[in-house]
């Protein structure tokens, strides 16, 4: 996991997908590199253990919403006035050329609110703790992993091979065996996904643009792949408005 989180659903349905795992008897690691904040943290709670670096940035148990209100840059340096016509009360609810209303923002409240109960709850579940504890520890707080794994967040402090030597203890196969390790999802290069284009390869839309998004990434240097990240969180917010994310960037030099 290298993740600052993102989207609540997309994080409860991957939070989901390793309960069922674990219902089916698959031994669960969650391996935590850079960042395993928020809705990274979410989907990591669930496994049977958790391994973290020293470093790792860790927890950020929480959830923010919001919009933006571009009706200004419209109207007062584009000279475009907008005007919705609406057919029901929240039509508009997420309209970008308007701020929120008094009921509005109490309705968003209600569902991060609703959200952050939830969130702390499975991580009461999952990390076997009081949800009053993860909940004192929560609140958006960010922990490194040595500390993480002070306060119960941790299992153990180690990277890939420590989590493959945890799995191996799971599953009960020998200290001395050697599992065949296979990464998804397969990251191909630009120019790969450039022949599939050409070649017409049976791919969905979105799929295509994810490839292209991670190919273009990779080649960029770090300072432009931190812009670029920062771009697609607010192009994000077109379809949503509430985000398990951690709220700002930590860049540790």
């Amino acid at each position: 996991v290298n993740s600052p989180g993102g989207s609540p659903l997309a994080s409860d349905i991957i939070w989901r997908e390793i309960m069922l795992a674990k219902k089916a008897k698959k031994p669960v690691i969650a391996c935590m590199s850079d960042v395993a904040a928020s809705g990274g943290y979410y989907i990591s709670m669930g496994a049977d253990k958790i391994v973290a670096q020293p470093s790792t940035i860790t927890g950020s148990i929480g959830i923010f919403g919001g919009k933006f209100n571009i009706n200004g840059l419209y109207k007062d340096y584009l000279g475009m006035n907008t005007e919705a016509i609406i057919r029901g009360k929240n039509a508009d609810f997420y309209s970008e050329y308007k701020n929120y209303s008094s009921e509005e923002l109490v309705k968003l409240q209600k569902y991060m609110d609703e959200f952050y109960v939830d969130f702390t709850s499975k991580a009461a579940e999952g990390r076997k703790m009081k949800v009053e504890a993860i909940d004192t520890i929560g609140q958006g707080r960010v922990w490194s992993g040595t500390r993480g794994k002070e306060i119960g967040l941790v299992d153990e402090l180690g990277g890939l091979q420590k989590s493959i030597e945890v799995a191996k203890e799971l599953a009960k196969l020998p200290t001395n065996s050697s599992p065949q390790l296979v990464e998804f999802p397969k990251v191909n290069g630009f120019a790969a996904i450039l022949a599939d284009l050409e070649e017409g390869t049976a791919i969905t839309e979105q799929a295509r643009q994810s490839q292209l998004r991670r190919a273009i990434e990779q080649e960029m240097p770090t300072e432009m792949k931190e812009s670029f990240r920062a771009l697609s969180i607010i192009k994000s917010m077109e379809k949503e408005h509430a985000f398990a994310l951690m709220p700002y960037q930590i860049s540790i030099r």
